[in-house]
């Protein structure tokens, strides 16, 4: 994982779906990224190419609905029915389908 690979996708994605992207923060290894469905929900996207390392979060009003990351290199989810607990997966999330599920979750609650 690169992070300028974690751009383009973002930027791609943002494009694909109708998402604004703002780059809130990059340093030489690292990238913060917020895709803006509306004014009160995003999704936080940080990779660190030195750690191989990217999380991701669907944020309401500064608070995680979902999550996807990782603790001591054990990948896991947030769960929406429960976004502070830890259900630990095998592989990582990636950007494309946490997006996808976090938009299906969005307009199956009718919040879009």
């Amino acid at each position: 994982m690169d992070i300028k690979s974690v751009i383009d996708e973002a930027l791609s994605i943002a494009s694909e779906f109708g998402l604004r992207c703002k780059i809130v923060d990059i340093t030489r290894n690292t990238v913060n990224i917020r895709l803006h469905i509306d004014e009160n929900f995003f999704i936080q996207v940080y990779g660190n190419e030195m750690k191989s390392k990217l999380n991701l979060h669907l944020v309401f009003k500064g608070k995680r609905l979902y999550g996807a990351d990782a603790e001591g290199n054990r990948y896991h989810v947030h769960p929406f029915e429960d976004p502070e607990s830890h259900i630990f997966t095998e592989e990582r999330e990636n950007l494309r389908s946490f997006v996808t599920k976090s938009l299906e979750f969005l307009i199956k609650r009718e919040i879009l």
